[in-house]
Order: C-alpha cells, then structure tokens, then sequence
C-alpha cells in the first residue's frame, strides 16, 4: 500500500475572478467552450444559465458567487470554459480552463480557514509559479440545492421542447 503522500492525482487548472484554482479532473465530465446560455425570466438568483450539453438542460453557474466573491459584470467571453461535473448535471462557468496537470499529495498544503472560499477550497499548491486553491466539487453547493436546480432545468427543458416548432 502506497502513502497517501506520494500519491498523485490529475487537476484541472482554471482561473476565478482572478484566483488561479483545480479541481479534480475525477469530478470534471467535460471541459468546454462557452455553449449559447438560456436565462428565462424567473431564474433563481446565481443561475448563470442553462447550457444544452449533449442534449441536456444543464445548469451553470459561476464559481464566483458560490466562493462569495465579487462576480464580474463582463460577459463572459472566448476564453470562457464551461466545467460539467462529473455525477451531476451541473456546469461551472470559468474564467478560462488552462491545462490538465498531475498533482502530488505532498504537495498540497491545508488552507487557512479564512481563505476556504466558504468551505469549497480543500486545500492549496503551487503549480507554474502560481497558488492555486483546490476546488472540492461536493462541496459547491448543498444537496437540498441541487436538487432545485435540477429541477428547474428539467422544467427549462421540458418548456423548451414544448416551444420547438417541428419543420
């Protein structure tokens, strides 16, 4: 059995209103580019939007909000990325998706309590002369959320289809 601290594990790199952050490339079904976003009227508040990925309604939403940051009034843009989480229909909106990297166990520090972006960073590295803060997915938002938002995306869905016009 090896240690825990030599193993390693794959991170992706993304950037958050400035803050240079991974997640567990485990918990990332997808990377993309910025996909068209739907707001219907009605939209609970830190819905980004939905995005049809693969033919679902998946809700976005911007890390920012969750980590109780500032959320910029710039639209997002070409470097945009958009992160499907893995188990889940739900999509982060990023600053910009950087790489694909290997992480040493070893070299992830615990973050001071002060700097957990409300309990969703684990823990923190250096990667490219960088610090970056590891995301921990599960701890994004709370069950009892996302289900909401689950639901809301397949009544989204359901009223899109509904509004289809067939040729």
């Amino acid at each position: 059995m090896r240690s825990r601290s030599t193993e390693a594990f794959a991170a992706v790199l993304f950037d958050v209103a400035g803050i240079g952050c991974a997640m567990a490339l485990a918990d990332v079904r997808e990377v993309l580019p910025l996909p068209h976003l739907t707001r219907p009227p009605g939209a609970p508040a830190g819905l980004e939007g939905i995005a049809d990925v693969s033919g679902v309604a998946v809700p976005v939403l911007r890390p920012a909000a969750l980590f109780g940051l500032p959320v910029s009034e710039v639209e997002p843009d070409l470097d945009s990325h958009l992160l499907v989480l893995r188990g889940t229909p739900i999509a982060l909106l990023v600053d910009r998706a950087r790489d694909v990297i290997t992480v040493s166990r070893s070299g992830v520090s615990d973050v001071p309590d002060a700097e957990t972006l409300r309990g969703c960073v684990t823990g923190v590295f250096t990667a490219g002369g960088r610090r970056i803060s590891l995301v921990a997915a599960g701890r994004l938002i709370h069950r009892h959320e996302r289900d909401r938002l689950e639901a809301y995306a397949a009544r989204e869905a359901l009223r899109a289809a509904q509004l289809t016009v067939e040729p």
